[in-house]
């Protein structure tokens, strides 16, 4: 994923988003994963693998839910599925903070990513 291409509807913040409090985009520009391995646990299915972010590699678990396969009116074949996993953004460096006048912090540590995908199966 390109992190410069994050859009959050507020200039400002998406300027301070690829500083180095955050994505430091201008010397990581890529957010990636790469699987390791898919496994079953019930009805979950599960896929290990790495998260790359800010230079820094950790292993992370996709929880995800089949959504189907369908032909659309193009006549395409499309699967789609969604994934789920949650992350202490600390361990990828990203330590930026501030704290409330009433206490605590503004950002908590975990962040949970959420993944929408579409696939469409292309003619051999």
């Amino acid at each position: 994923m390109d992190v410069s291409s994050i859009n959050t509807n507020q200039a400002q913040r998406d300027q301070h988003l690829a500083t180095g409090d955050f994505f430091l985009t201008e010397e990581h520009p890529h957010m990636t994963f790469r699987s390791t391995g898919i496994r079953e646990d019930g009805d979950d299915m599960l896929i290990d693998g790495e998260l790359s972010l800010r230079g820094v590699t950790k292993p992370v678990t996709l929880k995800t839910e089949f959504g189907g396969v369908i032909t659309d009116g193009y006549g395409q074949v499309k699967l789609g599925a969604e994934a789920t996993t949650k992350i202490d953004r600390t361990e990828f460096g990203v330590n930026w903070n501030a704290a409330l006048e009433a206490g605590g912090f503004t950002l908590g540590n975990d962040v949970t990513i959420n993944l929408d995908v579409q696939f469409v199966l292309q003619a051999a």
